[in-house]
């Protein structure tokens, strides 16, 4: 489960039984989440639909519109097209507005 705290941090909480028994102790793990497992619930959030999440979580590592649709198996203009769907949703203007500062 993902949550997030009043300081607006995400923790990312498993569980499990320590034994196989259902009446086993149950261990709670609670630690930071990493913004690869918290960018997917954001972006579905703001209402992006599957196909359009995959090429905004592809520009964190790959750099050009014509790299991402090679590793997707996408057209050009369709990578064009999503990114557009996702800036639109998200009220991002480029992809130099939505990418992180240094």
């Amino acid at each position: 489960m993902r949550v997030r705290t009043i300081s607006g941090e995400w923790l990312l909480v498993h569980a499990a039984h320590l034994h196989s028994s259902v009446d086993a102790d149950i261990t709670v793990i609670i630690e930071p989440a990493q913004p690869s497992r918290i960018a997917p619930l954001i972006l579905n959030s703001l209402g992006l639909t599957l196909r359009e999440s995959e090429v905004p979580l592809r520009m964190r590592c790959v750099k050009t519109t014509k790299a991402i649709g090679t590793e997707r198996h996408l057209p050009t203009y369709t990578v064009k097209d999503h990114l557009q769907s996702s800036f639109d949703k998200t009220g991002v203007r480029s992809r130099v507005a939505s990418s992180p500062r240094s």
